[in-house]
Parts: structure tokens; C-alpha cells; sequence
């Protein structure tokens, strides 16, 4: 296996482990909200948005990190 293959490979499962962590983490605490029946209770739905912004952010450094 090439060096750089093997390190390319070791910073692909990294990062994809670090974003699925990260996504998880969040998505529990989001569904976690839907459960709950409080006024004013729409911060689930921020918190969603925000994981979906950090996915996009992610993906845009890793585009960015293949192409450099």
C-alpha cells in the first residue's frame, strides 16, 4: 500500500468518524425534543438545522482538503 494512499485512507475514516459522531450526538438531542410538548419548544428544529449546516461544512473542507 502507497504512503500516501494509507494516510489519505487514515484521514478519510477520521473525519467520517468524527462527523458521524458529531451527527449522532446531535440528532439525539434534536429527537429528543420532539418528545416534549413545552411552549416555545421549537429549538429542536434549530438544532437540526444546525446539524445540517455542520454536514455541509464538512463536506466543503473535505472538497476543498481533495482539491488543494
Amino acid at each position: 500500500m502507497l504512503p500516501d494512499f494509507q494516510r489519505a485512507l487514515l484521514l478519510v475514516i477520521a473525519v467520517g468518524s468524527a462527523i458521524g459522531l458529531v451527527g449522532a450526538g446531535i440528532l439525539l438531542v434534536a429527537f429528543r425534543g420532539f418528545g416534549r410538548r413545552t411552549a416555545g419548544g421549537e429549538s429542536h428544529m434549530a438544532v437540526i438545522a444546525a446539524l445540517v449546516l455542520f454536514v455541509f461544512a464538512a463536506c466543503a473542507a473535505l472538497f476543498w482538503l481533495a482539491y488543494r
